[in-house]
């Protein structure tokens, strides 16, 4: 199963922030790869350094806190080191 079915298919998964600064903004695009210690990791890239093996999502929305749930079709990434939400759309 590939990362971005894990992510379809769980719809709200947890994970760490790993660059450093681990806060993302509206209409950035991240990487989001699975984690034998968290579960998934997520980071910033631009358009030509995803790597081939990650997928690659833009931030709809930001929240506060990591007990959101994000609604209309994106995909919810908790990022509990930095108390945040991410609500996430492939790009």
């Amino acid at each position: 199963m590939t990362a971005l079915a894990a992510l379809t298919a769980v719809v709200a998964i947890a994970g760490c922030g790993l660059s450093g600064n681990s806060t993302y903004k509206v209409g950035d695009r991240v990487e989001v790869t699975p984690s034998v210690l968290h579960g998934f990791d997520i980071k910033k890239v631009s358009g030509d350094s995803a790597s081939f093996a990650a997928d690659v999502y833009t931030v709809h929305q930001v929240h506060d806190g990591t007990s959101y749930t994000c609604d209309g079709g994106l995909t919810t990434f908790a990022d509990k080191p930095a108390g945040k939400t991410y609500c996430i759309a492939p790009f």
